[in-house]
């Protein structure tokens, strides 16, 4: 859950059997190069480098072994950048999508609508905000509204949908608890916008792997449950 409930901590060798649990890990990116792999295809780069008419830096990349059941919401609350317009998303899946393996929820140009703005001026949440309910409720309507634009992302492994950062969108119910939906997210900017964690400690200099493969990380490899 991206509403200050979750719980965040560094991997421990007792999570061996972590493929079992509901639960994100952050920044894989960081240490094994088949998750640069998939954060750094080349043609999901080439789209972002045509969109941002400069090349992208990669931060904060999620790994799901199952669906998150995440509420709906717009990564521009959570995911703060120092141009909070200026940053997309890409979703790939790892294997092919199932039914009723919690499929990844969105709703086509809600991009569009209206922005909300925290305490009147913020496109991120900051700590604590008491408007965080309200921003849920904006949301909820704007489902309500577009309802029958809503799509459940079922595609095959390898297929990558690539978002703007005020897309609505969220993980749908697990039906099937046996059932995996392993997939990567990995967030962009061009490379002089920044994840603005960059300003407190342990967070990584910026990256550059060659060939237009940039990136910044926290340093620590994390597990997120919700």
């Amino acid at each position: 859950m991206e509403d200050g409930h979750s719980v965040t901590r560094a991997l421990r060798s007792e999570d061996a059997n972590a493929h079992d649990k509901t639960l994100k890990l952050l920044d894989l990116y960081s240490f094994l190069p088949s998750a640069r792999n998939v954060i750094f295809a080349s043609d999901t780069l080439r789209f972002l480098k045509l969109i941002f008419m400069r090349p992208a830096l990669v931060h904060q990349s999620l790994f799901f072994f199952k669906g998150s059941q995440q509420p709906l919401h717009k990564d521009t609350a959570f995911v703060r950048v120092s141009s909070p317009m200026e940053f997309a998303a890409s979703w790939t899946a790892l294997e092919d999508v199932q039914p009723g393996s919690g499929e990844l929820i969105y709703f086509p140009e809600s991009h569009e609508d209206p922005e909300f703005l925290f305490e009147g001026k913020y496109k991120w949440c900051p700590p604590g905000s008491d408007d965080l309910k309200k921003f849920y409720a904006s949301l909820n309507d704007v489902a309500a509204r577009r309802r029958d634009q809503r799509r459940s992302l079922r595609v095959a492994k390898g297929d990558v949908l690539i978002w703007s950062a005020d897309l609505v969108h969220g993980g749908g119910e697990i039906d099937d608890p046996t059932k995996t939906r392993q997939s990567v997210v990995a967030h962009y900017s061009p490379g002089n916008v920044y994840p603005m964690y960059r300003h407190y400690d342990g967070s990584s200099e910026i990256i550059d792997y060659g060939d237009g493969r940039l990136c910044c990380f926290a340093k620590k490899v994390y597990w997120k449950s919700g």
